[in-house]
């Protein structure tokens, strides 16, 4: 009996031991994040533990080389370099990994061998002889620094002024992502940041690992050395923390605090507009959410919303909640009402009849109008322009809708009369009382030779386009923009003197034998030129 009291202890001991075993291992598996590899264009493991090769992990064959005499150590994972401070570093001789990119990462651990600064020491750079490309340096105010050369030559830079002050692993991590660069220490961001858009390009220096250019040696070890052709986002940032042996960031479980102020102001009879003084999270709102009558109508990301399709003359009531990125939601405010405005009357109020309508014709197909605005109670949204032909007409027929006081009425009959009147039209569609008729003639064609093969009046007006009036169909093309004129007779072109033209192209009525004759109005006199 004692035996078997002793097997059931063994076995009941085996199966705790087992499970203890179980729990540890399925703690270390789950104790790190998925790694990030998407657009990492150098990765330094520093687990070779000899030799003077640093391995580049990333498949990009970008090697280090271990210079002056660094050690291998053991690291924040795996193994690591340790730097004397004095002139050993590692250095990449192709510097061709992030210059001239808009989006950039640097990542490592840093530990400090004295945990105290009295000079600058540089962690990781690509610098020296005045062409940087980016640089993150721990300086004697043991500041976190990471300054970016842009392609001007112009440095911008970002500090983490926490301060690095002990001799325990730090992740460093500095970050451009095409607007501005960052800096983190321990997934938590710098105070100062820089603004800049793209790497400089002009650098021919090496990447230098634990110094720069020759100088700034770090006295200290560096692991686990990353660089990325992207920016990483801060949730790349906390995964990649954890995968590389950082602890698991704590759970963001604080909501926002409750928005306050919050105010309702009826703009309309169909809309409301809210306003509230912004809440604040120990991490950072992300938005707001808007209930109306306790549902949920929108989600601003500011700290104001106008609500709108309301109806007249209701009341309605509002209460706003802030959202954090955890999506901690806080306590609803206190709830306001506002009451929608009453319909506005209907718009009976005509406007005021246009005056001073005159019609100048400015050729022998064109006719322009103008006339002096009408006014309205509301607004005047545009105007009606009616037209007879004929000396004496009355039958008016509208043509155009102007919202100016002016038109241009084309395509007209030559020599013929036309008659106008202009009304006025608001909003709401009423109709002024008509102007005064106004009247005019077009022009009168200029006259046409017999035996004529090509013949241009220039009467359009407009296009590009210059009809043959004698009936050959010799079309010209006007060249370089001429700009109709009023002229001789009805209208005509005006050309510069240096690259405007009309081109006719050839046909069988321009080849010409005998004694002919080309003629043409100029400006002020009128000239005839022979051609054979």
């Amino acid at each position: 009996m004692q035996n078997n009291n002793v097997k059931v202890k063994r076995i009941l001991f085996s199966i705790v031991s087992c499970s203890f075993s179980f729990l540890a291992l399925s703690f270390a598996l789950t104790a790190h994040a998925q790694d990030i590899t998407t657009g990492l264009a150098g990765h330094w493991k520093f687990d070779e533990t000899i030799g003077t090769t640093a391995s580049d992990s990333s498949g990009n064959n970008n090697t280090g080389t271990l210079t002056n005499g660094p050690t291998w150590t053991a690291g924040k994972i795996g193994g690591a370099v340790n730097f004397d401070g004095v002139d050993d570093y590692v250095t990449k001789s192709d510097p061709n990994i992030v210059e001239g990119v808009n989006q950039m990462t640097i990542s490592f651990w840093m530990k400090s061998n004295l945990g105290f600064k009295a000079v600058n020491e540089m962690l990781i750079a690509q610098n020296g002889g005045g062409t940087d490309t980016f640089a993150l340096q721990w300086s004697s105010a043991e500041n976190i620094n990471f300054s970016v050369e842009d392609t001007i030559g112009v440095d911008q830079s970002a500090t983490f002024t926490d301060g690095v002050l002990d001799t325990n692993w730090h992740h460093i991590v500095g970050v451009m992502n095409g607007s501005n660069i960052r800096v983190y220490v321990d997934t938590v961001v710098g105070d100062i940041q820089g603004s800049i858009s793209t790497v400089s390009n002009s650098s021919a220096n090496p990447i230098e690992i634990g110094a720069t250019n020759g100088g700034q040696f770090f006295n200290g070890q560096i692991d686990e050395v990353r660089v990325y052709n992207r920016a990483l986002s801060v949730s790349d940032i906390q995964a990649l923390y954890t995968y590389t042996g950082g602890p698991p960031p704590t759970p963001d479980v604080t909501p926002p605090s409750i928005p306050a102020n919050l105010f309702a102001v009826a703009q309309s009879s169909s809309q409301i507009n809210l306003s509230w003084t912004a809440s604040i999270d120990n991490v950072g709102v992300t938005g707001y959410r808007v209930y109306r009558g306790g549902t949920q109508i929108a989600s601003p990301s500011t700290t104001s919303y106008s609500d709108t399709g309301l109806s007249p003359s209701t009341t309605y009531s509002y209460t706003i909640a802030a959202v954090d990125a955890a999506g901690n939601v806080s306590v609803q405010s206190s709830s306001v009402v506002a009451t929608t405005q009453s319909p506005p009357s209907p718009d009976t109020q005509a406007p005021t009849s246009p005056t001073n309508l005159s019609a100048t014709a400015i050729s022998s197909s064109q006719i322009n109008l103008s006339w002096t605005q009408s006014t309205d109670n509301v607004g005047v949204a545009g105007y009606q322009v009616e037209r007879c032909q004929g000396s004496g007409c009355a039958t008016f027929t509208q043509i155009a809708s102007p919202a100016g006081t002016s038109y241009s009425d084309a395509g007209l009959s030559t020599n013929s009369s036309y008659s106008y009147r202009v009304r006025a039209v608001d909003a709401a569609g009423n109709p002024s009382g008509y102007s005064t008729v106004a009247s005019a003639t077009t022009q009168a064609s200029a006259p046409s030779p017999s035996n004529l093969v090509a013949g241009y009046s220039f009467d359009e007006g407009i296009g590009t386009s210059a009809s043959d009036v004698s009936g050959n169909n010799n079309t010209g093309t006007l060249i370089g923009s001429s700009l109709w004129v009023a002229g001789k007779y009805a209208t005509a072109l005006d050309f510069n003197g240096t690259s405007q033209y009309v081109s006719v192209l050839d046909s069988a009525s321009l080849d010409l034998n005998g004694i002919n004759y080309l003629a043409a109005e100029l400006r002020g006199m009128c000239n005839q030129n022979s051609r054979s």
